[in-house]
């Protein structure tokens, strides 16, 4: 009877293994995944900051633009024929501030 038990072990396979296998792929499909967000995340932050560069310039070049707007109305109101032209062909306009509202500097 001894030697059906030692064969009935030497068959019989033990759970060890395919848990082992399991828990490795897990584990490398999480460290995988973590490394993607955390790749994703740093592209992000790049990107909020080069937006938030963009802003800002885009904000200095509103301001100078309107300036220069500003500093076109006050030469057509001086009388200049160039700057009265320039007003006339495109338009410009100088708008009132809402009530509350900041009045931009002129450069």
């Amino acid at each position: 009877m001894e030697p059906n038990l030692n064969q009935q072990n030497a068959n019989s396979s033990s759970a060890f293994l395919p848990m082992l296998f399991v828990s490795l792929a897990m584990l490398i499909f999480v460290t995988w995944q973590f490394t993607l967000v955390w790749k994703q995340q740093s592209a992000l932050k790049n990107i909020q900051k080069t937006r938030t560069q963009l802003v800002q310039n885009s904000q200095k070049v509103q301001n100078e633009l309107q300036g220069l707007a500003v500093g076109l109305i006050e030469l057509a109101r001086a009388g200049d024929p160039d700057a009265v032209r320039l007003v006339q062909g495109y338009g410009i306009a100088q708008s009132q501030p809402a009530a509350g509202a900041p009045v931009p500097a002129a450069r």
